[in-house]
């Protein structure tokens, strides 16, 4: 689904080339193309279509691209038209250069072997989290990646913010919101809503003072968190 007035209308857009086993997982925008990423019953890919010029609507053709993949994917961060960083299960991370040649694989789950389930970074910082606590990163585009000292818990983290080279959010499945302000080095958890929460889902800063933390309760019921001082207060 796509609008291109704010919201005010959508549009609904067939993926054309899509089965039903093909789910997807992470949708961006990578140069002038748009990319929806999929797990599969087997290793998954990503779908592009190519976006229009003057208005940015996508294109009804798709392609279908598989190559490099060995794991499924999870989740997807865009550094710039010709670097996309790709998380997968099995701690599997991938590097898509060319929309129209798939990834190549970075790292084979040596950082990590755990299911990663997201991915973001800012510049040459590029940071995965996932199951049973895991935090991997690299401080140099991937040339290696290294587990953090410490994890900020035993849960399965499924929420990821990078602010700046050395200040990162992790939200996990148990409700759990941590920050490291040393690259993992320790974690200091914090609360963004008030009550139970059952599971963190996102976290997102726009700038260095205002941010975004999406999150359920029991019912369930959703819920957005928002600070605007740096995440030390959030309503």
């Amino acid at each position: 689904y796509y609008s291109l007035d704010g919201g005010a209308t959508w549009t609904n857009l067939a993926i054309t080339g899509a089965v039903a086993t093909d789910v997807p997982v992470a949708i961006d925008i990578v140069g002038q193309y748009l990319v929806v990423l999929f797990d599969d019953t087997s290793t998954g890919g990503y779908f592009y279509s190519e976006l229009n010029a003057i208005n940015g609507a996508p294109s009804s053709t798709w392609t279908k691209v598989t190559t490099g993949f060995v794991q499924a994917p999870t989740d997807m961060w865009v550094r710039s038209a010709r670097a996309g960083w790709i998380s997968g299960e099995a701690g599997y991370l991938y590097k898509m250069e060319n929309v129209a040649q798939g990834v190549t694989v970075k790292d084979a789950g040596s950082a990590t072997s755990e299911n990663l389930a997201r991915i973001h970074g800012l510049d040459d910082i590029v940071v995965a989290v996932g199951a049973a606590g895991a935090v991997i990163y690299t401080i140099n585009n991937g040339v290696t990646w290294s587990a953090t000292s410490t994890d900020p818990s035993s849960d399965d983290n499924q929420a990821l913010s990078v602010v700046d080279k050395y200040l990162w959010y992790v939200g996990d499945d148990a409700g759990n919101v941590f920050y490291t302000q040393d690259q993992g080095i320790s974690w200091t958890e914090l609360e963004i809503a008030g009550g139970t929460i059952a599971a963190i889902h996102d976290i997102l800063f726009a700038t260095d003072e205002v941010g975004y933390g999406s999150y359920t309760a029991a019912g369930p019921i959703a819920g957005i968190a928002t600070t605007f001082n740096g995440g030390k207060d959030w309503t």
